[in-house]
């Protein structure tokens, strides 16, 4: 089976991880990193999705019904 081979150009972001590729990182660090890209795609997520509500209209009572609805 072939590997997946990158085709495109890396990002800004890609490039500057590179860079830093070779700091040790202890165990926790690592973790704590890591816990940085959850955090800050959890962040983007729910931007996303608040926006999303806004612009659709949902209210508190859109989710209420949601939540009690016995087909979900």
């Amino acid at each position: 089976m072939d590997s997946p081979v990158f085709e495109g150009k890396l990002s800004p972001l890609q490039l500057e991880l590179l860079k830093l590729g070779n700091i040790k990182l202890s165990d926790e660090e690592f973790q704590e990193v890591k816990a940085y890209f959850a955090d800050l795609a959890l962040r983007r997520l729910s931007k996303t999705a608040t926006e999303a509500a806004l612009e659709k209209g949902y209210t508190d009572k859109d989710y209420e019904a949601w939540l009690n609805d016995e087909n979900q």
